[in-house]
């Protein structure tokens, strides 16, 4: 049985593994995932989690890169 993982962005469907995908792709601002996903375009309320969790590992990424 799958376990399906519920949406941070209920608008776009868009979950934290879509963006930490995206991330690991190499897009690397905000603005490169919300024009990829349209997350935190719809009615905003996923705004708060979603610049959260890029925030949170783009510095992790950061701080891993020499």
């Amino acid at each position: 049985m799958e376990i399906k993982e519920p949406p941070l962005c209920y608008c776009t469907r868009t979950t934290a593994a879509k963006i930490l995908n995206l991330i690991e792709q190499g897009k690397n601002s905000l603005e490169d995932i919300i024009n990829t996903t349209g997350a935190t375009t719809g009615c905003g309320g996923c705004d708060y989690e979603v610049v959260k969790l890029v925030e949170q590992e783009l510095n992790k990424k950061e701080h891993l890169t020499p």
